[in-house]
Formats: C-alpha cells, sequence, structure tokens
C-alpha cells in the first residue's frame, strides 16, 4: 500500500503543514518568509509537486515561494465533504494568512487557476497578480461554452492536463537529449501515479475537475477581479474567446501567452517540463506589472 508521506520528497524546501478553517493543509515552502508570497496552486490530476523545481527559482529571485496541496491531495487533510468553489477558495484565502501575508501573486494550474481566478474575484484584496495555466474563471467558460459549443467536445472540457495523465501523459515524451527534462518527467509521472492511487483519490479528482466550470454563488456571479492577469494557454482555437471574455473579468490588463510557442522545451505543462524558462516567464511579467 502507498504511503502519503512518499510525496514528501525531500529537496531545496521545506514540507509544513498550514491551518485552516479548520483543516490541515500540506504546504511546501522555499525563501524569505518575509518576502513578497507567491502561491502555487496545482490542477486536478497533480499536487504540490508540479511546482517543486520551480520553488527553489522564485526563492532565488527574492520571493516566498508556497506550492500547497489542496484538500483530498496528498498529505492535506480528507474530509469527505466541502470539495465545492466556495470551499475552496476559502481554504485559499486562508492559507495566504496562516503563510503571515495579507496577499499573494498566485499561480495556479487548470482547476487552481480556477479557484485563483474566483477568489480574485471576491476577495480582490487577498491577490496582488494572476498567472493561470490553461485557466479562465467557471463562469466564462459555461458562457462560452453557451456561446461556441462546437468548440468544446467533453474531451476539451475536461482540459488539457486531466486528458494528458488519463493517456499516460501520451504528450508529454521521453527522448529528449535534455537528460534533467527526462528525469522532470518521471519524477512527475510517479508522483501523479502515487497520488492517484490515495484512498478516496478518484473521487477528490472528479469533485476537483469540476470546478472548472462549475456554478458561483449569486453574489460572486458578476464580481471582477482588479489585479493584472497571465493566462498562459495551449494552442486550441478556443482560446482566442476564452481570453476576450477574461479581459471583461478583471479591471487589470489581460496577457497571453501560447505555450508551444513561449517556451523553448514545454508542450503542455511548462512547470513542470520547463521550470526554468517557466519562472522567467513569471519573472518578466511581473516585472512589466510593476512598471505599468
Amino acid at each position: 500500500m502507498v504511503s502519503p508521506s512518499e510525496l514528501a520528497t525531500p529537496g531545496p524546501y521545506e514540507h509544513t503543514y498550514v491551518h485552516t478553517r479548520g483543516l490541515r493543509l500540506h504546504a511546501v515552502t522555499c525563501g524569505n518568509p518575509s518576502a513578497p508570497l507567491v502561491l502555487l496552486l496545482h490542477g486536478s490530476r497533480g499536487g504540490w509537486f508540479e511546482y517543486q523545481h520551480v520553488l527553489p527559482l522564485l526563492a532565488k529571485a527574492g520571493y516566498h515561494a508556497c506550492a500547497v496541496s489542496l484538500r483530498g491531495y496528498g498529505l492535506s487533510d480528507k474530509p469527505p465533504s466541502g470539495y465545492e468553489i466556495r470551499h475552496a477558495v476559502g481554504d485559499i484565502s486562508g492559507t495566504i494568512r496562516a503563510l503571515g501575508h495579507s496577499e499573494a501573486i498566485i499561480v495556479g494550474h487548470e482547476a487552481g487557476g480556477v479557484i485563483a481566478w474566483v477568489l480574485a474575484t471576491c476577495q480582490p484584496e487577498r491577490v496582488r497578480a494572476l498567472i493561470t495555466i490553461n485557466a479562465v474563471h467557471p463562469t466564462d467558460l459555461r458562457r462560452a461554452i453557451a456561446a461556441r459549443p462546437w468548440l468544446y467536445t467533453n474531451e476539451l472540457v475536461r482540459w488539457p492536463a486531466e486528458c494528458l495523465l488519463r493517456r499516460g501523459l501520451g504528450s508529454i515524451t521521453f527522448g529528449s537529449a535534455d537528460a534533467e527534462y527526462n528525469t522532470r518527467v518521471a519524477t512527475y509521472r510517479r508522483a501523479c501515479a502515487l497520488s492517484a492511487s490515495l484512498d478516496k483519490s478518484r473521487l477528490v479528482t472528479l469533485k476537483t475537475t469540476q470546478l472548472i466550470h462549475t456554478w458561483v454563488p449569486a453574489s460572486w456571479f458578476l464580481a471582477k477581479a482588479q489585479v493584472p492577469v497571465l493566462i498562459l494557454h495551449d494552442a486550441q482555437p478556443r482560446w482566442r474567446h476564452l481570453i476576450r471574455r477574461a479581459g471583461t473579468r478583471t479591471t487589470g490588463r489581460v496577457s497571453s501567452l501560447t505555450i508551444p510557442g513561449a517556451f523553448t522545451h514545454a508542450t503542455q505543462l511548462p512547470q513542470v517540463e520547463d521550470p526554468k524558462e517557466f519562472v522567467e516567464v513569471i519573472l518578466r511579467y511581473l516585472a512589466n506589472t510593476e512598471e505599468d
């Protein structure tokens, strides 16, 4: 039987727990706790380990970096309920405060990006900037599907990361001349397999995946973020439509980059495939937003 502790991979970072709303979440931190916080949220099939090579790079750049496992994942508590968007948003808002900060730059992949979007709209004081990987606000995705359903088959709505994992990460392959790349991909695959084998993981994954197009509380439906947003996305044509909708969801500027074109080695998951260039993209973006 797999032990959850196997997901506590050693490295140049610290494994800890944050307590929020009666819940204990596994967090992995790196850098000066008094520096600006960059909070990293994983997708529905991942875990904190999506960002294990990103953490020390952000810390070296002068940030307090933290990758947290969402409720139900890895070493985090696994309550029988509470997997709706309002609970997820509360968990992350509480995590920011539990880490000793009042706000954070949030990087979110897939479902993690959805949580970040909703947090930025309903609690704008908690989010300094938003960077998402294949994620938009769930209300905007629902509207986009209604307006252009031919762009959204069931396969696409599940989102690329989940599709890749169901096919054994088929689009993220070995064979690169870069041995470090192959090692990162192998480590990520193993961590995903370990996470998927844990008790209740299948149900948690299903519930978390559904967040990408979930209904939000009525009071949050029209709420807007007030921060700049960078959207990293795949090459599917639907993103032109989604990015336009994202532009109406925040009063800040929305920028976007297509992953296969913007990264030398990454095709789907830049935080795993090319963490160095991924961090460089983040740092350039943050520097530009500060200049604005």
